[in-house]
């Protein structure tokens, strides 16, 4: 028996995620294992940085494409922003999702719209995180074929 049409989309869109390569950062060492087991378990590649300074090493050694950054908007030495920014400025591809306890006001709320960055709130459940990682990846895709780079 031959899968219908919509079946097909659905193992297509499945296996492209499975083939996704995510930089997750987070200076809480809990925080960052859980996430990256649990985005280890749908299937993706996990690289892990501990923060902003480990996470732009990590990235330039890297050979590969890394298809979405995960990071905690504040850390030591670089914030989830400036990270985003300048792994964006060699890698525009990058969807990039932060996470953070508290809701950025002011000045942190305007760079975190500059990067074109979607926010998960703290605390969240791995089936969120998924959900919403999986959302800024569709974005990227749908961009690609409008041929814009921005975030609807």
């Amino acid at each position: 028996m031959m899968p219908t049409k919509s079946q097909a989309s659905e193992v297509q869109e499945s296996a492209a995620f499975v083939t996704r390569t995510v930089l997750v950062v987070d200076d809480d060492i809990s925080v960052r294992h859980l996430v990256a087991a649990g985005l280890r378990r749908r299937g993706y590649r996990i690289l892990a940085a501990g923060n902003g300074l480990q996470a732009l090493q990590i990235a330039e050694r890297h050979p590969g494409r890394i298809d979405a950054l995960v990071t905690d908007l504040n850390m030591p030495y670089l914030c989830g922003p400036e990270v985003a920014n300048r792994l964006t400025a060699v890698r525009p591809q990058l969807r990039v999702l932060f996470m953070s306890g508290c809701v950025p006001e002011g000045r942190a709320a305007t760079e975190l719209l500059a990067t074109g960055g979607m926010l998960l709130q703290k605390p969240f459940t791995l089936d969120e995180l998924w959900r919403k990682l999986q959302e800024s990846l569709r974005r990227n895709k749908e961009n690609l074929h409008t041929g814009s780079r921005e975030n609807a």
